[in-house]
């Protein structure tokens, strides 16, 4: 607790601008039917709209045995939580933002869309396995006419700011979210915007998918956006002196990204692509001649297969795009055809992995600075001191 005086206490709050975080909200009391319509109308960017997934929003979990029980709570005239939405009135197309509540709000959309079979009903079990056109119709009418979903619209024109707060303080403590999620939120600009899309087509290069083992739930909860800016932070910023954590690196990286102008943004981009393209064609060239599938595991080391579980290890990204941004930035990535070379780099990454302690280091973390800097500096001695005719 900080040891105020009540009197620099006093001066501290009277510091805040309490209007410009009041909450000013209108309730309204919308239908299913009416809901579909301005969410229809969000997705087109109608005047009026409601937009279900504004850049912040996390991605959609729900299974359909989720959204199911969300249909039953309608139909049963169970209230379900409030949906919270932001307008801003300067804006020349007013949307209606989702703050909290998307999951239900698309609940309800994929339902009456008819894209999904109602599943693991508690009460109505009669209902499971039935879509939206395959009720009765009365049902399907007491769904989309009768049902009430209360919507708060929180004014936020006098201060942007506030959307994003509410979001995190709604998703803080009852949905927490993932440490890539709220960097998103906190640190969001116009090039994490671009690089969560951006994302979607790197994870589409096949050697992306097996290099970071993308799964569902990685791109779900975004630890798969994460580890590529663990890659990117290091490749672009090096080694910060003495922060010892790739969640300092990663936020660090974000940070100086939104002081971009435009013209800084597009250099950035084009960098940000080069880069991706030439660490998978060097991952791939490391692991052809080495013969190690799996390059960001011990096997890099011990040539031993991994379990599914250590297929992947974060540590090992580190060095690998460390060395690679050396070569780049240097001019010494050897083309694709030079195998004798690319061996090279292999044994000598290898052999400072062994020499610096960093295969056998036993700690709770082998991303802390001091092991990771120690194995970098070894692996350039190894790269140095053989001499190599071949870089």
């Amino acid at each position: 607790m900080n040891d105020y005086t009540q009197l620099e206490l006093m001066d501290l709050v009277e510091e805040v601008d309490f209007e410009k975080w009041k909450c000013q909200t209108q309730s309204d009391i919308l239908t299913a039917h009416n809901l579909i319509q301005k969410i229809k109308d969000g997705y087109n960017q109608v005047h009026g709209g409601i937009v279900l997934d504004p850049v912040y929003q996390r991605e959609y979990k729900f299974t359909e045995q989720k959204e199911s029980s969300i249909i039953e709570s309608l139909l049963l005239e169970i209230p379900i939580p409030v949906i919270y939405l932001s307008k801003n009135l300067n804006s020349e197309v007013v949307n209606f933002n989702v703050i909290d509540g998307m999951h239900r709000l698309n609940s309800i959309y994929r339902y009456v869309t008819n894209q999904y079979e109602l599943k693991g009903m508690k009460i109505l079990k009669g209902l499971d396995g039935r879509k939206f056109l395959d009720l009765p119709p009365k049902i399907r009418n007491k769904l989309e006419f009768n049902s009430q979903i209360r919507i708060d619209s929180i004014d936020v024109s006098s201060n942007p700011e506030l959307e994003y707060e509410v979001f995190l303080r709604f998703n803080q403590d009852t949905n927490p979210l993932t440490r890539q999620e709220l960097y998103e939120v906190l640190y969001r600009s116009e090039f994490s915007f671009w690089f969560k899309d951006y994302v979607q087509t790197l994870i589409e290069d096949k050697r992306c998918y097996h290099l970071f083992r993308v799964n569902e739930k990685r791109i779900k909860d975004r630890s798969i956006n994460y580890m590529l800016y663990v890659a990117l932070a290091y490749y672009d910023m090096g080694f910060i002196d003495g922060r010892n954590d790739t969640p300092r690196y990663v936020a660090t990286y974000m940070q100086r990204m939104r002081s971009l102008n435009s013209s800084q943004l597009e250099y950035q981009k084009q960098k940000v692509m080069n880069m991706f393209k030439g660490f998978f064609d060097f991952c791939e060239n490391l692991s052809r001649v080495s013969g190690v599938e799996y390059i960001f595991s011990r096997q890099f080391v011990d040539k031993k297969p991994p379990t599914s579980m250590h297929r992947f290890l974060i540590s090992y990204v580190i060095p690998i795009v460390l060395i690679y941004g050396f070569l780049d930035k240097t001019g010494r990535i050897p083309e694709k055809t030079k195998a004798k070379s690319y061996l090279f780099i292999y044994e000598a990454i290898k052999a400072g992995m062994e020499k610096s302690g960093f295969y056998e280091y036993n700690r709770a973390s082998t991303t802390g600075y001091n092991i990771q800097h120690k194995c970098y500096t070894t692996i350039l001695e190894e790269l140095e001191s053989k001499g190599s005719p071949f870089l």
